[in-house]
């Protein structure tokens, strides 16, 4: 088993977990966009969560999906795409999609990002750019691939790294668990549904730290309102979340 990675720093803030608005998705805004991005400043959140993929020649991009239809109108697998058509194509507001270097350049000062590393292709190249170019003090690499977590390790392993996996059953997530401390990840993001004592002790036992994620304001209600002791969540209602936690 690898060791575990030393927690990122925390800048003094309110207690509590911190909060990061999901795929930095503001109200009305599309997600993974400048607008949602530089919205976030205003929001009250703690940073926001954005999806990187890189295209077939190495450039970072900020994108969910695989195929890009749903966002950006485009069949073409995203890994396939050039840089240079990526730069044509347009968010639904209008806007171009961002490279990682200038979505983090709209970030305000002291957000913190979660970088959520769609593929595993991406992962040394955004790891290496974060370490030697991006604000490494204030970024968390997320993936839901081993190999992406390796090369946080090798090429960051200064910066926080967490997995990220669905899980439907007790076993799948004692196996996320295991497979977390065993890539020597700093923390684990499970759903909510999985939020029991039991993986809060677990985790613990592990050195994990604890995050989760919220779609639904129902569920983020039901979760927020038991008080488990996790250390942050990202959300797509970042304004009711801040509110039941008091900072609203």
């Amino acid at each position: 088993m690898s060791e575990p990675q030393a927690p990122v720093p925390r800048s003094d803030g309110p207690p509590g977990p911190l909060v990061f608005s999901h795929r930095a998705c503001a109200p009305g805004v599309p997600e993974n966009s400048r607008a949602g991005i530089e919205a976030a400043g205003s929001l009250g959140v703690d940073g926001v969560e954005i999806d990187v993929r890189a295209t077939r020649d190495g450039s970072l991009w900020l994108q969910h999906d695989a195929i890009p239809w749903r966002t950006l109108r485009a069949v073409t697998p995203f890994h396939r795409l050039s840089a240079a058509r990526v730069a044509r194509l347009r968010l639904r507001n209008g806007e171009p999609v961002l490279t990682l270097e200038d979505a983090l350049c709209a970030l305000a000062p002291g957000l913190m990002v979660v970088i959520d590393v769609k593929h595993p292709q991406a992962a040394g190249l955004v790891a290496r750019w974060v370490a030697h170019s991006g604000p490494a003090d204030r970024c968390l690499l997320w993936s839901s691939y081993p190999a992406a977590l390796r090369a946080f390790r090798e090429h960051a392993p200064g910066v926080e790294a967490a997995l990220l996996r669905r899980t439907r059953t007790e076993a799948e997530t004692r196996a996320l668990l295991d497979d977390a401390a065993g890539l020597g990840a700093a923390g684990v993001n499970v759903d909510p549904p999985a939020l029991d004592d039991w993986v809060v002790e677990e985790a613990a036992d592990r050195g994990l730290r604890l995050y989760t994620g919220f779609q639904s304001v129902d569920e983020q209600e039901r979760v927020l309102r038991a008080g488990p002791p996790i250390a942050g969540f990202t959300t797509d209602h970042p304004v009711p979340a801040l509110a039941l936690l008091g900072r609203g």
